[in-house]
């Protein structure tokens, strides 16, 4: 890690932590003071660098060695392969680091941008660790502090639906990603689970069954396949049709045959097995309630 004085409180700081105004090098803590305090500061004149020796992304510290760069930020080895590892839209990754450009680049208008450059910070480096939850919320933040970016809320409306996604909150996610326009098939992927799973929550079992077997045709994972059969399932349990309990029946056990090690499938597996005996069709919050261990034949 780099280190410069600070010419207003003579400490030396970490590079990244720096601006530099009218040519003296000023650290964020001061920046911060002289505005909070009313003290005029020049930030049509600031100018920041990034510390070639740190991740820009999770602040690994390379010592003397100066990093590779990734759109001009800094980024170390594991960091370069957990991005690249993630199953995330192509475009996301670039996009956050134009939306990085432009944050920073507006550092010389208003000192919002400075502070939104650390948040976009935690953004990218929860985006890489996969936690969508705390990207989605400090998105908000930015939005907070720049709310005319259009960007910032595309992204936003992006790990908005992702995030309410995975907390079945399926008509607020489909909410926030009909705001995008897609440029690929993932986000189509995104919204057809949101409609599939408000479908659910409607109890329109053939439109459930529709956006289900669309999503299979380009996820071809258990997973995938299970809500195949959840939805046949569904349409057994309300039309008592042999046809649907048939194909369910061997949607479940394909589903299983590619993989039946995964806990969370196992559950999945076990509502449907429920469904189908029974003919009850139950939320996830009524059937863990009544069947905390996962229901048995």
């Amino acid at each position: 890690m780099q280190y410069r004085k600070c010419f207003s409180c003579g400490e030396d700081k970490p590079q990244n932590d720096i601006l530099a105004i009218n040519r003296e090098l000023i650290c964020a803590d001061c920046v911060d003071k002289k505005v909070m305090s009313g003290e005029s500061v020049d930030m049509n004149n600031a100018v920041f660098e990034f510390d070639s020796t740190v991740c820009s992304f999770c602040g690994h510290d390379a010592g003397e060695l100066d990093l590779p760069l990734k759109a001009s930020r800094p980024i170390c080895d594991d960091c370069t392969n957990s991005i690249e590892r993630k199953i995330s839209p192509a475009w996301l990754s670039p996009f956050l680091f134009l939306i990085g450009f432009s944050i920073v680049g507006g550092i010389v208008f208003n000192w919002k941008y400075f502070e939104g450059y650390f948040i976009l910070n935690k953004v990218v480096e929860n985006y890489v660790l996969g936690d969508i939850e705390s990207a989605y919320r400090e998105t908000e933040q930015l939005i907070a502090k720049i709310p005319d970016s259009k960007d910032l809320k595309f992204v936003n409306n992006y790990y908005g639906g992702m995030y309410f996604l995975s907390v079945d909150s399926s008509k607020k996610a489909l909410e926030m990603l009909n705001e995008i326009q897609e440029p690929d098939d993932f986000l189509v992927y995104l919204k057809n689970n949101a409609r599939l799973s408000v479908a659910f929550d409607d109890k329109e079992y053939q439109t459930m069954l529709y956006y289900a077997e669309e999503i299979y045709k380009t996820d071809s994972s258990a997973s995938a396949l299970l809500s195949v059969a959840s939805a046949n399932a569904c349409l057994y349990a309300t039309t008592n049709d042999e046809k649907h309990r048939k194909l369910a029946e061997t949607q479940l056990s394909e589903a299983l045959l590619l993989d039946d090690s995964s806990k969370s499938l196992q559950h999945y597996a076990s509502k449907i097995e429920h469904r189908i005996a029974t003919k009850r069709i139950l939320t996830e919050e009524q059937y863990v309630k009544e069947f905390p261990n996962d229901w048995k034949k």
